[in-house]
């Protein structure tokens, strides 16, 4: 192991706004069928390391946004890492290709085509799987996104894994989720997450779901998880939080009245440069707003 360049890499992330950063060994992880082709020297056959990196996204939010006024996007989609980190890795990408080495992000966006973060991540030490199958670390909680970088610089550490913490008996996340995507065996079924759901052309389930008042995504099973009780109600101090509230997002663009009547070219100029990753079309937002404004109007009763 490299302490210089670890050092180096740490400095580069705290630039970078990156909450923590592991460094762990390119050995397989477990389940390794499930796995299979996506194992770190599947990617890289001479990789040595994983560099692990976590922000927290707690205080991404449309902050003072009224729940019976106002629509929503999930927190990770508007924290501008739809399905992992990539941006801020690039600095210490470039640094350890300016020594020599080999890097290559893994972009969860590609899927099968890269390393499983979720379970590298579990493997540094920052957290355990949920019953809502997301990651959750004691201080952050589930509000967190992931990075990761393979490269075959030496700099692999050992850390201690948090033992899985769910409080016993809960499954508040499982009863929450408006389809039951979330089922007993702590398998996602991706054609009911709400994620699939609201970007899918046909809805994929007959019967009317409450979608709280989501358009885009939805945070519905993390808000009820114990771990992100504090969160939801005072966010974590960090760079990460105090960058996105700098941003200071319009409630009045995102009442229900103003997204309802809301013409093609204003949600291609206003709310489509919040995406990353998949694009909404406009047809899907129409629909997926009224079906949230009417979530609303039930609740309400």
């Amino acid at each position: 192991m490299n302490n210089n360049m670890t050092e180096d890499i740490k400095n580069l992330a705290k630039e970078s706004l990156i909450d923590e950063i592991r460094f762990i060994d390119a050995n397989e992880y477990e389940p390794k069928e499930i796995f299979r082709g996506r194992q770190p020297k599947d990617i890289m056959p001479e990789a040595k390391s994983i560099i692990v990196t976590l922000i927290y996204i707690g205080g991404v939010d449309m902050m003072d946004f009224d729940d019976k006024r106002h629509g929503r996007i999930s927190k990770l989609a508007l924290s501008g890492f739809y399905a992992n980190m990539v941006k801020p890795t690039e600095s210490i990408v470039d640094y350890l290709k300016s020594n020599g080495y080999k890097a290559i992000v893994a972009d969860e966006e590609l899927e099968d085509e890269t390393i499983s973060l979720k379970s590298v991540a579990v493997r540094a030490g920052l957290g355990f799987i949920g019953k809502h199958t997301l990651m959750i670390n004691k201080k952050y909680g589930s509000f967190i996104a992931l990075g990761g970088i393979i490269t075959d610089a030496d700099l692999s550490q050992v850390y201690e894994m948090q033992p899985v913490g769910c409080p016993e008996g809960c499954d508040l996340c499982q009863k929450a989720c408006p389809t039951r995507a979330n089922n007993k065996d702590l398998n996602l079924n991706r054609s009911l997450c709400i994620a699939d759901y609201l970007e899918s052309q046909v809805i994929p389930v007959k019967e009317e779901v409450d979608i709280s008042n989501y358009f885009y995504e939805c945070d519905i099973c993390q808000m009820v998880c114990p771990y992100n009780k504090n969160h939801a109600k005072e966010p974590l101090d960090t760079p990460y939080t105090r960058f996105f509230k700098s941003l200071a997002l319009s409630a009045e663009k995102f009442s229900f009245e103003n997204l309802m009547k809301m013409s093609e070219e204003e949600y291609m100029e206003e709310v489509v440069p919040l995406y990353y990753g998949f694009e909404l079309p406009y047809d899907i937002f129409r629909r997926n707003v009224s079906l949230a404004y009417e979530s609303m109007k039930h609740r309400k009763k």
